[in-house]
């Protein structure tokens, strides 16, 4: 996660009297090194434009990311070096209302990436390496991307991911042992597609801090909870093909699509809740909830028709995050849902991800 306005955050008024400090030699951009990188210290000498920047900058700080400091502070760094594992998989469910034991779920593998980052306020950099391919010799099609900005009056989200390779079924209507040994033995192609972006308010914006919890650029003092109301788009391209399953297992669900293709749309209205529990020895837990709500268009080729019906879904995430002096870690899971009703099942798909997060402030 990503906080553009993350740099120092405003502790107390401090006065600094520029006489007691040597004086800074160069250009700006070799007195603002010498600083190291405090963009409001005041012995430099900035030209016009960089200084309109500076105070751009100053001003939306106050603006959007001010908060009570009885419950929320700044750290006082502006740089960030971290290492991160990102861990995730996709799980998709069929519910068949004609079905006495109606339920089917895949489950892909887990896709493994270890990262690096280096942050300066709102700028980061990093890389990422595929630790499957590294680990287990597995060349898989897949790709992922998860960039967010927050504030202390908002947060947006975006979520990025498509892969190509095999779920395995973990159940398909009525239990047998032939189901079980086809299971252990076979899986079931599958690719996906997909695109979310949200964005929500946070009414108790001056007591409760997203950015304690995923971004480590402020501290929460206090437990505090807020209120959440924004917006999400999400898009989906899923394929499932059951057609390989032998025939007298699909036969024991007549309603389950030999090739499953759903291509969708959402525009949903999300409200939830957040809060951060602070607890002793510079822990914190964030607990997450947003149940969304909309519109979903989802086109069919054949026959050429377009299905719109409502949208539903969800966004749920913790994090159980350390965090003292210039240290910092954090394990975070992140469940992103989406339901597709029709008049014979209901379908549902879902993102799951794991991240853990180590690093320093300085």
């Amino acid at each position: 996660m990503i906080s553009l306005f993350s740099a120092g955050g405003r502790v107390g008024a401090q006065v600094v009297y520029t006489d007691s400090l040597p004086q800074l030699e160069g250009n700006w951009v070799q007195q603002l090194c010498a600083a190291k990188f405090n963009v409001n210290d005041p012995r430099i000498r900035y030209p016009k434009f960089p200084n309109f920047i500076r105070k751009i900058y100053n001003w939306g700080d106050l603006v959007f990311n001010s908060y009570d400091p009885n419950y929320v502070i700044g750290t006082g760094k502006n740089w960030k070096a971290s290492l991160k594992n990102y861990d995730w998989m996709q799980s998709y469910v069929y519910d068949f209302a004609m079905l006495k034991d109606n339920k089917v779920a895949l489950r892909t593998g887990v896709y493994s990436d270890l990262g690096l980052s280096l942050n300066y306020m709102g700028l980061s950099l990093g890389y990422t390496w595929n630790v499957n391919k590294w680990f287990h010799g597995e060349n898989d099609k897949r790709d992922s991307f998860d960039f967010s900005f927050t504030t202390a009056l908002f947060s947006a989200e975006l979520r990025a991911s498509s892969n190509s390779t095999h779920g395995r079924l973990s159940r398909i209507g009525v239990e047998s042992a032939e189901f079980e040994r086809w299971r252990k033995n076979n899986t079931i192609p599958v690719s996906q597609k997909s695109f979310n972006v949200n964005a929500y308010y946070f009414f108790n914006h001056r007591q409760y801090s997203q950015a304690a919890a995923y971004s480590f650029s402020k501290y929460q003092l206090k437990s505090a909870g807020s209120w959440l109301l924004g917006i999400d788009y999400n898009r989906q391209s899923i394929d499932i093909n059951f057609s390989v399953m032998p025939a007298d297992l699909l036969a024991e669900i007549p309603g389950l699509p030999l090739s499953a293709h759903y291509n969708y749309i959402d525009y949903n209205l999300i409200c939830g809740y957040a809060y951060n529990f602070v607890l002793p020895k510079h822990w914190l837990i964030n607990l997450t909830v947003l149940p969304s709500v909309g519109y979903k268009r989802m086109p069919y080729q054949q026959p050429q028709t377009t299905l719109e019906t409502i949208s539903l879904g969800s966004i749920g995430k913790t994090s159980f995050t350390y965090s003292h002096d210039t240290f910092f870690a954090s394990v975070q899971l992140n469940v992103d849902g989406n339901f597709v009703l029709t008049s014979k099942y209901a379908f549902f798909n879902s993102t799951e991800a794991l991240t853990a997060v180590v690093g320093v402030r300085f």
